[in-house]
């Protein structure tokens, strides 16, 4: 049994919110927190070569990543789970996605940009038509490719099915 933390257990909405890893449901979303913080240092941000230094995380079938646009996101890379969630996002803008998705990962992003910082959210629904997850936790991680400025984020999102991470 995983230990939960509140709003998984009472199934309520959080974020998105300045990640803090006590937060964290999966144990992914934990390697994927303490992956970009080790990466770090002491740049502003780290850079997106570290993201796959020497071979894939484990939470790389359940990553995103995105090229921060004008004032908007394309999806550069989409893990294999997520794919199965959303489907092939490759080379799509958010702007393109449906609403309430559209909505809800641009607040996500939206924050992550404005604060240059991991953000969290956990949702007890998905939103997603059609989908029958009881939870969507997922983690958002601003990355450099100088170590200073903005240019990429990466989505990590572990899906909940009853008690069951996938």
């Amino acid at each position: 049994m995983l230990n939960q933390p509140l709003h998984a257990i009472k199934k309520s909405s959080l974020g998105p919110v300045v990640a803090q890893s006590s937060q964290f449901i999966s144990p992914l979303i934990d390697d994927a927190f303490a992956h970009w913080q080790d990466h770090k240092g002491r740049e502003p941000l780290p850079r997106l070569g570290h993201l796959v230094s020497k071979s894939p995380p484990g939470f790389w079938p359940y990553t995103i990543v995105l090229d921060v646009a004008d004032n908007d996101y394309c999806a550069r890379y989409v893990g294999a789970k997520s794919a199965q969630t959303y489907g092939d996002l490759r080379d799509r803008y958010l702007s393109e996605l449906p609403s309430p998705l559209k909505e809800r990962v641009a607040d996500l992003l939206d924050t992550c940009a404005g604060k240059r910082a991991p953000i969290y959210a956990f949702w007890p629904r998905s939103a997603v038509r059609g989908q029958p997850f009881v939870g969507v936790e997922v983690l958002c991680l601003p990355w450099s490719k100088s170590g200073d400025s903005l240019e990429h984020m990466t989505l990590v999102n572990v899906n909940t099915y009853g008690n069951t991470l996938t």
